[in-house]
């Protein structure tokens, strides 16, 4: 054959497979929410849409998506699922353990890949984390092994406290799974834990007006999307009655929260989105094991602890990923640490101690502190270490008016210059 006949050829074998894919149907899955599309966490979809291109979906490319939001009404979830189902989707992205019970019960054979943070096992969505079974599988962020944790925060910052109040959504099935851990945790610090509700806007006034009638000295908010479209509201009330709150998603310290202790999320959103993906491309759910989330980072509001009178212990200071002061939040230390599941004891803790420096992190921590150049090497064993004396040492180095401690003295340290060294 001629070079210019295979030419030829070749040019309009590509220009029929190029139509041929033009004219591939787009494949169509449901979304399933509790709350509205405005109530979302931010960067949630974009995270959730990068997964779906990284297997090769694109909206309004090869796939569409239909969109169903219960505007954190949660009797609506199961309409709506009967609603996706109908429409004969090819998979169910649920975000939340609701969503993912009604998309549950609606049906038996589409696939349903769910976001949530609980334990899915444990409040039933599938029967083990490795071989889920059924039709079910998905990402959890475990946000309810959190409780003790903060509640332990929450004593670190307020060694005095006496009344710790933990506000939960009752609309939520599985909102009171994880207080009979938080109250044991209580028990143990000599604190009494007093349980509000709230799943309306006038309800969240009242448990406010009943946390200042009781004297509650500190506030635990348990993770929930009715809460997170509230967030706003949330925050504001905190403030307004001088209460001292910690949350688990740190989009509520941006706003002027006092500190988080939680999953990162946007990455388990995007698992959320790959997974849908290999559905869509032939996988089963039976064969997908759940995924964890391992994840997750404290951050402190500076600017929010001096409007409350709060003293944030150095040590405390030390362990944050992100100190937010003045509206910047500056990344000193920047940990990435692991969750440890404790297979034997059916159980996931966060352990401090095993502490894992990303890569990530580390460009973080070369980068210095509002652009300038990295740090130099007599910061480095601190930054990445979680030994007391090192915590202090990297401390010190990168907030010294905070630490207590007098300047890096190191010729060449130029956060010793800035803060004062003689």
């Amino acid at each position: 054959m001629r070079r210019r006949d295979f030419v030829t050829f070749l040019g309009g074998a590509m220009a029929w497979v190029s139509a041929a894919r033009g004219q591939e149907p787009r494949q169509v899955i449901g979304f399933l929410s509790g709350v509205s599309s405005d109530a979302l966490p931010p960067g949630i979809l974009a995270a959730f849409y990068q997964g779906l291109k990284e297997k090769g979906f694109v909206e309004r490319k090869n796939l569409s998506i239909e969109f169903r939001w219960a505007d954190g009404q949660y009797d609506r979830l199961p309409s709506l699922a009967a609603d996706l189902v109908a429409r004969n989707v090819s998979v169910i992205v649920a975000l939340s353990h609701p969503a993912a019970f009604a998309a549950k019960e609606a049906t038996k054979t589409i696939p349903v890949v769910f976001g949530v943070g609980v334990d899915p096992v444990r409040v039933g969505l599938v029967d083990s984390f490795n071989q889920p079974r059924g039709n079910l599988t998905g990402v959890t962020s475990f946000f309810g092994a959190f409780g003790p944790k903060q509640l332990e925060l929450l004593h670190e910052l307020l060694p005095n406290s006496r009344t710790v109040a933990l506000l939960l959504n009752p609309s939520n099935p599985t909102s009171k799974i994880d207080t009979p851990a938080i109250q044991a945790a209580a028990d143990a610090i000599g604190q009494r834990l007093e349980v509000l509700t709230a799943s309306t806007e006038n309800e969240l006034e009242t448990a406010f007006t009943t946390m200042v009638r009781q004297r509650v000295d500190a506030l635990i908010v348990k993770p929930d999307q009715f809460f997170v479209s509230r967030r706003e509201r949330l925050v504001a009330l905190a403030a307004h009655h001088a209460i001292p709150a910690i949350y688990s998603l740190r989009m509520f310290v941006d706003l002027g929260g006092l500190i988080s202790y939680g999953d990162t999320i946007l990455d388990s959103y995007r698992q959320v989105g790959m997974y849908t993906g290999r559905i869509l491309k032939g996988a089963k759910p039976a064969d997908l094991p759940v995924q964890q989330s391992v994840k997750f980072e404290l951050v402190i509001n500076l600017k929010t602890a001096k409007a409350l009178s709060l003293t944030v212990p150095p040590e405390l200071l030390a362990r944050a990923d992100e100190v937010i002061e003045d509206g910047l939040a500056m990344s000193h230390l920047g940990h990435e640490r692991s969750l440890v599941a404790d297979r034997n004891m059916g159980r996931t803790m966060a352990d401090p101690l095993r502490a894992r420096s990303s890569r990530s992190s580390t460009r973080r921590a070369s980068r210095g502190w509002k652009g300038r150049p990295a740090l130099a090497d007599c910061h480095r064993p601190g930054m990445t270490s979680f030994d007391p004396k090192q915590r202090q040492s990297a401390l010190r180095h990168v907030l010294p008016r905070y630490s207590g401690e007098a300047p890096c003295q190191a010729d060449h340290c130029w956060a010793g210059r800035r803060r004062g060294r003689t």
